[in-house]
């Protein structure tokens, strides 16, 4: 009986075990899907030319700036969204809370081929596939100048970080599983 009563314990230990592991992966896949997102506003003056963009920290979605008129210094910002996930859509939602101040904006790849441009008062889209490179650069432009905010969504999350822990944890737990049957039929 001595030699079945350690397999016993032995199994609750496995068992025990598996359950810490698949308790860990279930909260680690559940803060990987959590809201990443973040947003950035313009403290100091974003770049007035596109070679300059602007590049925005990882897991950025949300940036507000602001043009002003033309005959000042700051007709243009141009920033820069980066590791996106290549070939899902995209949608940059452009808005102004100033109603009557119309503000530009226009969203380019990292060859400053355009998706399109557009005038908003107070809000307008511009969507489109994410390029090989996952860059987008948008541009706001004064036409009477204004704050603006720029909210960039895709069909997949603002990038994630790295799932390959995730997956080794994964298989981890399916070579623990294989093995935990394995040993149960002998």
């Amino acid at each position: 009986m001595g030699h079945l009563e350690g397999e016993v314990k032995n199994n609750d230990r496995v068992k025990k075990f598996v359950r810490h592991l698949l308790t860990a992966t279930c909260l680690t896949a559940a803060s990987v899907g959590a809201a990443h997102a973040s947003t950035v506003t313009e403290s100091t003056d974003f770049s007035d030319t596109f070679a300059g963009a602007f590049a925005l920290p990882a897991l950025t979605d949300v940036v507000i700036g602001e043009v002003f008129a033309p005959g000042s210094n700051d007709l243009d910002d141009y920033f820069q969204f980066s590791g996106l996930t290549p070939s899902v859509g995209f949608n940059v939602n452009f808005f102004t809370p100033n109603a009557g101040n119309v503000v530009g904006g226009e969203v380019l790849d990292s060859s400053a081929n355009s998706f399109g441009s557009v005038g908003f008062d107070p809000e307008n889209d511009i969507g489109g596939t994410v390029p090989s490179d996952g860059i987008l650069v948008v541009r706001t432009f004064a036409q009477e100048g204004g704050p603006y905010t720029v909210t960039l969504t895709t069909e997949s999350a603002v990038p994630e970080p790295s799932t390959a822990p995730l997956a080794g944890v994964g298989m981890l737990l399916a070579g623990g599983l294989d093995w935990w049957r394995r040993r149960q039929k002998q």
